[in-house]
Formats: C-alpha cells, structure tokens, sequence
C-alpha cells in the first residue's frame, strides 16, 4: 500500500508541471504560506511543498521561533509574540497588493488566527488543518481549556517537561515522546516520517494563560472578515475528532472539509488529499461579499435577549445583526404606561429603519406578535428590506387586514 502511495505521488510531482505548461488559459498562480504545528518546523511539510511547487504555485513553509531550523532557543522566546514572529514578520513583508493563502496545522491554528487579525487585507483565505481555531465568540483561554479536558495532561506517555524556574513553579517547556509520537501523532503515517519527527521535534515554550488571553485576540471586524476554512483529520488522536467538531459548532468556519483515514499529521498520512484540498480551496473563484444585515424583533413580552443564540451564531458566520427592543421591552427606558399607541411601541423599530444608509437592505425577521411590527416597517420602508421573515409569527396583508387576524387570535386564546 505505502508503496502504491509512494509510486503516485512520484507520477504527480514528474507529470504535474507538464499538465500546467501544456493547459492553454492564463493560469494563476497562489501563494501558500503553511504554518507548522507544536514542537515541529518547517519540515513537517515537505511533501506538501514539494506537491505545490511542482503544480507551478508558489508556497513558503516557515519556521516559527526555536523550531526547526530557526536559531532561537526555546527558554529565548518566553512571550507569544516572541514564537510568532517569524510569520508576522514575514505577512508585513509582502507587498501590499499580494494576498496569500494561509495554512495552519494544529498549534500554528493559533499562530495563523494571529496574523488573521493583524493582516486581513493579505489573507484570501485561512486553511485550519486539524487546528486550533480561536475566535470572536471563542476565546484561546476557554478553547485551550476544552482542549485540556479531552486530552488530559501534557505529560502523558514519554512526553516531557522541564521546570527551568524551579520545582515549584509552573513547568516552562515541552516536548513529544517517541512513544507518544508514534501512538498519537503518527499512528497512520509511513515509519520513515516518525523517524524523521522524532529526530527534528524541539521543545515548545509552555506559555501562561495570561499570555495567550493578551497574544490572541480576535475581532469581528478584522479577523472574521477572512474567509476561512477547517480541514478535519479523522482518526486524529491528538486534537480528537470530538473536539475539532466542538470547534466548528461554537466558531464556525465558511467550509469544512474532512480526510478518512489521516491520523494528526495530515501532511505525512494523506499528502495527496490534502494538497488536493489545499489546491481547490486557493482555486476556488473568490466568493463573493455576501456578508448580510439581520434585524431581528423579538415577540410580545420578551425583549432582544430572546435572540441571543441566534445573533452569537450570525456574527460567528460573519454577518451583521441588529436585535432591537420595541417600546418598554427589554432594556427599552420607557414604561409600559408610557407607550399607550401602537406607534409607541413600534418607534425603536421605526427609528432603526429610517437610519439605515439609502442603499442598505436588510434581513427583517419578526418573531409572534412582532409580526405586526416588521409588516408596518415593510409599508413604511420597502426598499430597506431584501426579504421578510415571519417566524410563527402574526402576518397581516392586503387580503388579511390586522383586525380580523387580532380577533381570530383572540378566539384562538379563548379571550373572547
């Protein structure tokens, strides 16, 4: 089988440059940029280079600091920024039109988010491969902590720990044991892989929750504006499919993607798929800006809290949303008393939709009796509104005025 892997991925790297010399059209070529995961380097992704390169893209495989060939020793790089420096370094380097494809794998998920943040404007698109995927709505502190309970301590197996400042303080780095290496990590790749990490992996600063809650942070309106993408290992042992999924629900990503069959190392397990992934996503025709403004209005009694899961999963996803309190709903100022017109009631609504810039159409969604709130915004402000949704909510119209749907309803409640 390893053999049979072997023999394709030779025929792809000799015929791959002959196909793109030979394919008539104007090809474009990518950057990709690939961020190697804790304890690894560069290396790690040698045989996606060599794919990539040989497809006529091209790609840069980084050394983050004191890892792989970088000269920094470990216990030199003590802060977060300290470790992500080369890559940031490297994203103010490029020119200000270029705009790479950003590639993380594992730890480097958290390396990538940063330059995310930093530099959006040089990002086409960010490529989690069985990464940690901080977010807006996701902090580093509370993923690395569900992290924690699905894997238990870093010190299991042969893995090892040093204490630098002392027995008594918090151990200071990091390093994979070859028996935890070959059971979690490589449990799928080629022998000659495990025995290539296992010479080259250094040691991992073991950075402190105060660092990471101040060296990650992510915005809405910087790194959420960057397309992303996860790429899920299934048989992965070290961040379990369990938890990579975890991630995807509470951050989700625009795309997610899987392989069968990789263990953590997706590079070294399954090459070929994943630099058929990697390709796909850097050629896919650029999406367009389909970002969307809901206006969300909560029902009789409640107020905008009632949409709190609903507006946390829309801004996840990237879009813009406005959740409103009507009149002495909420955390509206007024008084029941104070509002005794319906128009009363509607103003904040109403106010809401007379500010929008003239161009702007919005999602309107009304929730029950704010039905009739979102059928007088679409009398009074048509051209504002790109479509209206009525969730199990009141809906009059042109052939159903609100006096008979009133009372049918009332009927319904047994009020009259």
């Amino acid at each position: 089988m390893e053999k049979n892997k072997f023999l394709i991925s030779l025929v792809l790297i000799v015929l791959l440059p002959y196909v793109n010399s030979t394919t008539s059209g104007h090809k474009t070529i990518k950057h990709f940029v690939l961020v190697h995961g804790a304890c690894h380097g560069a290396w790690s992704w040698y045989k996606i280079v060599a794919l990539i390169r040989s497809s006529g893209h091209n790609v840069t495989s980084l050394d983050l600091g004191a890892s792989g060939i970088n000269n920094k020793q470990v216990l030199e790089i003590p802060h977060l920024f300290d470790y992500f420096s080369p890559l940031m370094e490297f994203m103010a380097s490029l020119p200000a039109h270029e705009k790479v494809i950003l590639v993380g794998h594992s730890f480097g998920g958290l390396a990538i988010s940063n330059a995310m943040e930093r530099f959006p404007d040089k990002i086409s698109v960010a490529v989690f491969v069985t990464a940690l995927m901080p977010g807006s709505t996701l902090n580093v502190t509370t993923l690395l902590t569900k992290l924690q309970s699905f894997n238990g301590n870093v010190s299991q197996l042969d893995n090892h720990v040093t204490y630098d400042n002392g027995p008594t303080n918090p151990p200071t780095t990091f390093i994979f044991g070859p028996k935890y290496l070959a059971r979690n990590v490589y449990q799928l790749s080629p022998i000659q892989d495990l025995a290539l990490a296992t010479t080259l992996v250094r040691p991992l600063y073991l950075y402190s929750v105060e660092d990471f809650a101040k060296g990650i942070v992510v915005s809405s309106n910087k790194y959420r504006t960057v397309r992303r993408v996860f790429i899920v290992a299934v048989e992965d042992k070290t961040l379990p499919k369990g938890f990579q999924h975890w991630m995807i629900e509470n951050n989700p990503p625009d795309e997610v993607k899987k392989i069968s069959g990789s263990d953590h190392m997706a590079m070294m397990s399954k090459p070929l798929k994943l630099f058929t992934l990697l390709l796909r996503i850097a050629l896919k025709p650029k999406w367009p800006n389909a970002n969307k403004h809901f206006v969300l209005v909560h029902g009789a009694c409640h107020g905008a809290w009632s949409w709190y899961k609903i507006v946390a999963l829309m801004r996840s996803s990237g879009h813009n949303v406005t959740a409103i309190d009507l009149g002495a709903s909420g955390i509206n100022p007024k008084q029941v008393l104070e509002i005794p017109h319906l128009s009363d009631y509607l103003s904040p609504l109403t106010e809401l939709m007379a500010s929008l810039p003239a161009h702007e159409k919005v999602v309107l969604v009304g929730h029950s009796y704010s039905g009739l709130a979102i059928t007088k915004a679409m009398e009074s402000f048509p051209e504002k509104i790109s479509v209206a949704i009525f969730l199990a909510a009141l809906m009059p119209g042109p052939t159903l005025n609100t006096t008979t749907l009133y009372t049918k309803e009332l009927l319904l409640f047994g009020q009259i």
